[in-house]
């Protein structure tokens, strides 16, 4: 039996029938939310060279506008709580989606400061929060926030103040999602302005998606004799839309509805090189 090699444990457990590659970025533009310029929010710092352009933190792409507005602040939204604002996504086949935040002051009792809500087109909603000193925390290393307390929450810059930060996000998303077009994410801050104030600010906005894998027909990562079962009963029924089919017709590599001789050709590639190409 042809040596297997493991390639999916980066990704985590996936679902039954459903394969993919390793993931792809895609930043998202907050062009049309952005109500605040980072590197003029606070006078007293005014001219913080926080990065801009298309850019790598952390090891993910973003794209942060050089001018103008780039980043949507909740302080500068007006009325009661929560202040939310809702952005476009519509992506399909995503992950996990990456946030670039932080807090204007905030509390040291890991208050909820927080809710993001990301929606899919079959209509799942997921929610994640972020609390004061556990994902989220001041965007200045002063009297205010400072501690982490989440693996998922990773420092990505560091002005030459040693002061001036930017903390990076990742929210990993069910597989619910991952076949589906995320639709959207809102942001409900519920911090406050008071003597104890806490604001966030979404500077970057970045989300993964899973490329499809056409050979690693049985999902577990890797390509081998048990992929090859699962093409020949796909063969033998041939049509996609027979209900005989393994879910998905995924031996269909080509997608002109039959499982034939030509998907057979590029299975026997991937096969060929073990690795999910």
């Amino acid at each position: 039996m042809k040596k297997a090699i493991w390639i999916g444990a980066a990704l985590g457990t996936m679902a039954a029938g459903e394969a993919w590659a390793l993931p792809g970025y895609v930043p998202i533009s907050l062009a049309s939310v952005a109500n605040a310029r980072l590197q003029d929010t606070w006078p007293t710092f005014t001219g913080i060279a926080y990065p801009t352009g298309d850019l790598t933190l952390g090891g993910v792409p973003w794209t942060i506008a050089t001018e103008g507005n780039n980043t949507w602040f909740a302080k500068r939204v007006a009325g009661v709580n929560p202040r939310s604002v809702t952005i476009a996504i519509n992506q399909t086949n995503i992950r996990s989606v990456y946030t670039l935040m932080g807090t204007w002051q905030g509390t040291t009792n890991q208050s909820r400061y927080v809710d993001l809500t990301l929606t899919n087109s079959e209509g799942f909603s997921y929610t994640t929060r972020y609390f004061g000193g556990v994902q989220i925390r001041d965007w200045f290393n002063g009297s205010y926030t400072n501690s982490l307390n989440s693996w998922k929450t990773t420092r990505v810059y560091l002005h030459s103040d040693n002061k001036s930060r930017l903390d990076m996000q990742r929210i990993d998303l069910p597989p619910q999602f991952w076949w589906s077009t995320l639709v959207s994410l809102r942001i409900d801050d519920v911090g406050s302005d008071s003597s104890s104030p806490q604001r966030s600010f979404l500077y970057g906005l970045t989300v993964s998606k899973l490329v499809r894998c056409a050979s690693d027909l049985n999902g577990d990562g890797q390509i081998d004799d048990s992929d090859f079962l699962v093409f020949a009963q796909s063969y033998d029924v041939l049509d996609c839309t027979e209900t005989r089919m393994p879910v998905r017709c995924q031996a269909d590599a080509n997608r002109d509805g039959i499982v034939d001789d030509l998907d057979f050709a590029t299975f026997l590639t991937a096969y060929d090189k073990v690795l999910c190409q």
